[in-house]
């Protein structure tokens, strides 16, 4: 197997572990018309993207050595009755993700003596204020 189809499926085990339903590459949107696939019912959800994937060194003759991927995660949430405790939840699956991504084999898979570089954003989904989506970004090198 690929270093970065292990790197996925790690990252897909850990977002298993959330107890949420979890797409690797939806191939619907998410959206906020109920009349559509992809309509608010499928929520909670976390949506696994592999992202984009490039060469990390610009020596030419490591190039096909290290590798850089930007896998993504973006999560779903939905309070019917209390969108003001959306960003609550928001913040326990963010240090949930952080602790089984930490306690994963994913930093072993990395590149040595680099961390993954991570970065977080919530925001309403727009027209529906009983939605959020927090969108966790990633680059992690790594060698092949």
């Amino acid at each position: 197997m690929d270093r970065a189809e292990e790197i996925m499926q790690e990252l897909k085990t850990v977002c298993d572990g959330l107890g949420l339903p979890v797409e690797v590459d939806r191939r619907f949107p998410v959206t906020a018309d109920p009349q559509s696939e992809g309509a608010p019912d499928d929520m909670p959800l976390i949506v696994l993207r592999t992202g984009a994937e490039e060469a990390d060194e610009p020596n030419f003759k490591a190039w096909d050595f290290r590798w850089k991927m930007s896998p993504f995660v973006v999560f779903f949430l939905q309070d019917r009755q209390n969108p003001d405790a959306l960003r609550n939840q928001a913040n326990a699956l963010w240090l949930s993700f952080l602790a089984g991504l930490k306690s994963s084999r994913v930093p072993k898979l990395l590149t040595r003596n680099t961390a993954p570089v991570l970065a977080r954003d919530i925001q309403p989904m727009a027209g529906r204020p009983d939605v959020v989506m927090m969108v966790v970004s990633m680059e992690l090198s790594f060698e092949r």
